[in-house]
């Protein structure tokens, strides 16, 4: 559901009902839960979601967009996998800010900061076997900055940075820095 009153600013919310469709492969391991069970166990455990989220994007000035996400996932485990986790939920939440500056240094370019969480799992009420939760342990935070070079009408370059800061919720895991370069043809 998009709410756009005017060409600087849109909101949009969003729901989604699935059935063992939790996996989204970004985030801690813990909120891809089917994938987390399958590595743990050998199968994936069944799995209800109801996820809702929030977007928004504001041209504040000419060379200026603020923009961002909230997402919020309560996940549903619909098996035990006999008798090796409980049953239980999980609550998963992802959000970034973002920051543009369309046409810096020349019409057609754009920069863009992006910094914000990818998807990991706050609370739990699922325990396994062993007794260990299933919380995420820590807090993983995602910072990338990138700028668009319009080489022609049909052809972008666009070299970019990634920090992600404990990897997988983890703060035992080292920072990632990811270098990036994508280019882009259009027709």
């Amino acid at each position: 559901l998009g709410y756009v009153p005017n060409e600087n600013f849109g909101i949009a919310l969003s729901y989604l009902h699935g059935y063992n469709q939790l996996d989204t492969g970004t985030g801690s391991q813990r909120s891809n839960f089917r994938f987390f069970t399958e590595e743990l166990f050998g199968e994936a455990v069944p799995t209800i979601n109801n996820s809702l989220g929030l977007q928004f994007s504001w041209r504040i000035v000419d060379g200026f967009v603020l923009g961002g996400w909230g997402g919020y996932t309560k996940a549903i485990t619909l098996s035990t996998l006999d008798g090796q986790l409980e049953r239980g939920d999980l609550d998963i939440w992802n959000w970034a800010v973002t920051l543009a500056f369309p046409d810096l240094f020349k019409e057609g370019n754009t920069a863009g900061i992006i910094v914000g969480m990818q998807p990991w799992v706050s609370s739990s009420s699922i325990r396994l076997n062993d007794g260990s939760s299933t919380n995420d342990p820590d807090t993983s935070f995602h910072i990338e900055g990138f700028y668009e070079w319009k080489l022609t009408d049909n052809i972008a370059l666009t070299p970019g940075v990634i920090v992600i800061t404990s990897p997988n919720s983890n703060n035992n895991n080292s920072t990632l820095v990811i270098g990036t370069i994508r280019t882009t043809f259009t027709f």
